[in-house]
């Protein structure tokens, strides 16, 4: 099964929060930044991924607020174009729309790819099945197949 591939989009201006925020979810470093707010808005998948970075952040800078809300990639991506994030968390690339929109309001998105995430199927030992491809399990789960 192909893996999937978590997001964040920043606008240009919260390049520099993408830097930190990576550098402490990816490396454990320690965190060296005068943030004071961030808002992240997204992904429910990157949620406790996120959670945990913001933590770390504001453990190392008692004057940092970071805040960290789920609702969907979509809700993120949202939030960053009207202004209300600064930074999208998204489980899925980026629609075309949403980068017109963007541009639109005047930023530029950039997409950097936090994490990597994976499906495992188990079924139990007694059951028949022993191989499923991608287009079954697509069929399965949005209910096209039943039995």
């Amino acid at each position: 099964m192909k893996e999937g591939v978590l997001r964040s989009f920043y606008s240009k201006s919260t390049l520099t929060s993408l830097a930190v925020i990576s550098t402490v979810a990816l490396l454990g470093t320690s965190l060296q930044t005068t943030l004071l707010a961030q808002r992240v808005k997204g992904s429910d998948t990157m949620l406790p991924l996120s959670q945990k970075v913001a933590e770390e952040i504001m453990k190392k800078n008692s004057r940092s607020t970071t805040t960290v809300t789920g609702g969907g990639s979509g809700v993120g991506i949202s939030a960053l174009i009207d202004g209300t994030a600064d930074i999208a968390m998204s489980s899925r690339k980026i629609k075309f729309e949403e980068r017109k929109k963007m541009q639109d309001a005047g930023g530029t998105v950039v997409e950097v790819i936090a994490a990597y995430d994976a499906l495992a199927i188990v079924v139990h030992k007694d059951n028949r099945v022993t191989n499923l491809t991608r287009e079954q399990l697509e069929d399965i789960f949005t209910g096209k197949v039943t039995n």
